[in-house]
Order: structure tokens, then sequence, then C-alpha cells
């Protein structure tokens, strides 16, 4: 009898512990995350726009009388502390989606994996390629917002899971992992999404 009331026992709470890991399962892969409101977060892309023009100037003063190129290094450096929060890095990727706007978008991947990606592609027209990839992510500019769903860090590399909200309702849960860029200067290093485009696209639709 005592026997019997314990294998019971033992099948009840196993059952209970299976119950409760199905719903921590169930929760962890439906779980949207805190939404990171990047509409609002437009000052780094400002940032990263002024920095761009900055150095355009700086160019052309170089070429004249070698002047300028103190200011670019300087906001270089104030723009590279900014891309070095991941929260950052994400801003600038949704608002370049949300703008549409390919040049900045493309300043937020890996160069060499970007490059790779676009490759892929048989489209000559690399600016083409990219638009598409870019309305891949977008859903055809539906992308409202993107959640912070988990985050992690190495000493070298950051990795996230996102979700990527839309104004229909979808969201899709992204996987998402950056590296610092690798100039001598840790000064002007910045983190980047190393992540295939076409991954990320398929992860979405």
């Amino acid at each position: 009898m005592r026997l019997k009331v314990a294998i019971l026992t033992i099948i009840s709470v196993s059952l209970i512990a299976l119950a409760i890991m199905g719903v921590y399962v169930y929760y962890e892969n439906h779980r949207i995350g805190e939404a990171l409101n990047l509409k609002e977060k437009t000052e780094v892309v400002n940032d990263v726009k002024d920095l761009h023009r900055t150095q355009e100037q700086a160019a052309s003063w170089i070429d004249k009388d070698d002047i300028g190129h103190d200011e670019a290094t300087t906001s270089q450096k104030q723009v590279a502390q900014e891309l070095r929060e991941p929260e950052n890095v994400l801003a600038l990727m949704a608002n370049s989606l949300f703008e549409e706007d390919v040049e900045l978008f493309s300043k937020v991947f890996e160069a060499g994996q970007l490059s790779s990606d676009l490759l892929e592609s048989d489209n000559a027209n690399k600016i083409e390629v990219l638009e598409e990839l870019m309305q891949a992510i977008s859903r055809d500019g539906s992308l409202e917002d993107i959640a912070l769903v988990d985050e992690g860090y190495t000493k070298d590399s950051y990795r996230t899971k996102v979700s990527f909200l839309y104004s229909d309702g979808i969201h899709r849960r992204v996987d998402l992992h950056m590296n610092y860029s690798g100039e001598d200067d840790k000064e002007v290093r910045v983190l980047m999404i190393t992540d295939s485009l076409w991954d990320i696209a398929n992860q979405i639709n």
C-alpha cells in the first residue's frame, strides 16, 4: 500500500513538474519582450548623420589646407562611444528601416558579412539587393518597434534575442549577434551586427 502511494506521489510530482516546465517553455518561446521605443531614440541617428557630413567636409578641407581633421576625429570618438551600446545599434538599425535609408542601414552591419550577403544575389545592382532585404526585414515598411527579449555578453561580443514588432500586430523573434569593429584605436571601435541579412530576413518571413 505504501509503495503504491509512493509511486502515485512520484507520478503526480513528475506530472506537475512537466506541466510547469511546459508553461515556462511556452512563455519563453512566445515572450515578446520590452519595447525599446526606438522611434523616439533619434539622437544617435542624428549624431551618425552629423559625423558623416563632418567627415565629408573634413576630407575636402584636408585636400585644401589640412584643417578639419581634429573635428572629424573628435566627432567620430563621440559617436563610437554611443555605438558601443547595443541598444543604440538597434536604434540605428530600426530608424534606418523607418526612414528607408540604405546608407545608414549599411553602417550597422559588419562589412565583410554585408559584402558576402550582397554577392549572394545575381542582381548586379547591389543597392537594389540591399533595398529588397530592408523591405523583407521591415515587412514592406510595417516595422513599428523592436523589443528586447534577452541579452548576454562575452569578452568581445554581445548576443541578443529581440522581437520585431509590426503595425499589423505580428511580431517575429530574431537572434542578433554583435562584435566590435577591428580598428586599432579602441576609442573608435563600435559594435556591429555580424549576422547575415538573409538569415535575419528568413527568421522574419
